[in-house]
């Protein structure tokens, strides 16, 4: 139990160490500078089923879960492990509960740094969580397309860039104000999409706070 009376959802924990052959090329997962483009790698329809969004906001818990393609997980990821010996990315975040636009949240408010995105897309696209798929930012755009795009036949998509301001402070923490202040989408239509993942950030945030 949480301690507030509810039960976590049996989940499989895995822990897993990796070596690396200089530490110094490591990356986290926080925006480090304004300005990076901000990709995706992996691709995927925009899988509703199962995820955060459809929980949190129609309080549904249906659907299938998204499939797995190992052979497409291990090429994404090891793409994504050379991308960091390289040193061609700035930032890398996995895209998990709440899919796209929740984990750019994250990156925002873990550094103070926006971003600005293109909202050219529906719901599935940014609250899909489909699987192997990684928002990565980059600086120098020529070296990272020259080394990685070419190989990764198709799977990176440019969708905006870092810039402005993220920040929560009381008593917004975890509301509305505080990803707004994170991300801006550039449409009226995308805005009002982007209110969607309010709730599924703050359920994600609560989450992993009872969890520990």
């Amino acid at each position: 139990a949480t301690g507030g009376g509810s039960a976590i959802l049996p989940t499989p924990a895995i822990g897993a160490i990796g070596l690396m052959k200089d530490w110094r090329t490591a990356v986290g997962t926080r925006f480090e500078y304004e300005g990076d483009l901000i990709a995706v790698i992996g691709s995927g329809p925009g899988h509703l089923g199962q995820s955060l969004w459809l929980r949190e906001i129609h309080g549904r818990e249906d659907g299938s879960p998204p499939p797995v393609d190992l052979g497409a997980e291990r090429m994404i990821a090891e793409a994504i492990r050379e991308m960091v010996d390289w040193g061609s990315v700035t930032a890398v975040h996995d895209i998990a509960d709440g899919g796209l636009l929740v984990a750019i949240t994250e990156m925002a408010l873990a550094s103070g740094i926006g971003a600005e995105l293109d909202a050219g897309e529906g719901t599935a696209f940014w609250f899909g969580e489909d699987q192997g798929r990684y928002v990565v930012t980059v600086s120098d755009v020529s070296r990272f397309e020259n080394f990685f795009v070419s190989k990764l036949e198709g799977a990176v998509r440019y969708i905006g860039k870092t810039g402005g301001r993220a920040s929560c402070q009381p008593p917004w923490t975890g509301s509305v104000i505080c990803v707004w202040m994170a991300v801006s989408v550039s449409s009226a239509s995308g805005c009002a999409r982007s209110s969607f993942s309010t709730r599924c950030a703050a359920a994600r945030a609560n989450r992993t706070k009872a969890r520990s």
